[in-house]
């Protein structure tokens, strides 16, 4: 049962952060005129909500290393929201030409954008490191040996591979494998699931 609750504690969390994207977007369309930094951030948040949606939608990716990272994509998010609150309500302050020149010119608010973005490029990169790694349908113990659903893990490595462009570790190493099956399963060695 402890399962359950972590998986429904990820998906709400995900869906959290999916909406704080998506007030991110919506204070992004209040500022007038645009930086080229402010100008990558759709292309980023439509990366990063596939990452989220991805690992939403496919409950073997839902770990505790990538719960983790999910959360640490939420504070970024909220500082990229904030900061661009206080962009917009400076904007009103100021006249949009002289705001445009500041963003243009590589001000210090154009600047700090671009650090915030590159943290929230950071963070996206080190979930899909976890995503990559996740022990997707591992079963066993040392003692006993371990076995893989190859089906399940095939198929979320397309899916994976499709979103991300990557591929689960543990799919490439067991693709290159002869492996002993066992029903549904296939066994495996303890090196085969070592990330």
């Amino acid at each position: 049962m402890e399962g359950l609750g972590a998986a429904t504690s990820i998906v709400g969390l995900i869906g959290s952060t999916i909406t704080l994207i998506q007030q991110v977007r919506n204070a992004q369309n209040r500022i007038k005129g645009a930086s080229k930094t402010l100008d990558s951030l759709s292309k980023q948040l439509d990366d990063l909500n596939s990452s989220l949606s991805l690992v939403r939608d496919e409950r073997a990716l839902q770990t505790a290393a990538v719960e983790q990272q999910v959360r640490g994509i939420a504070e970024v998010a909220e500082e990229l929201r904030s900061f661009l609150d206080a962009l917009a309500a400076e904007q009103k302050k100021r006249s949009i030409p002289q705001l445009i020149h500041s963003l243009k010119s590589g001000d210090k608010e154009d600047k700090q954008l671009a650090d915030i973005l590159d943290w929230l490029d950071r963070a996206r990169d080190l979930l899909v490191l976890r995503i990559s790694v996740a022990q997707v349908g591992v079963i066993g113990n040392l003692e006993e040996g371990f076995s893989v659903a190859f089906g399940m893990l095939m198929d979320t490595n397309k899916k994976v591979n499709a979103v991300l462009g990557t591929n689960l570790v543990l799919a490439e190493r067991l693709q290159t494998r002869e492996l002993q099956q066992t029903g549904a399963y296939q066994d495996c060695i303890f090196d085969d699931i070592q990330a």
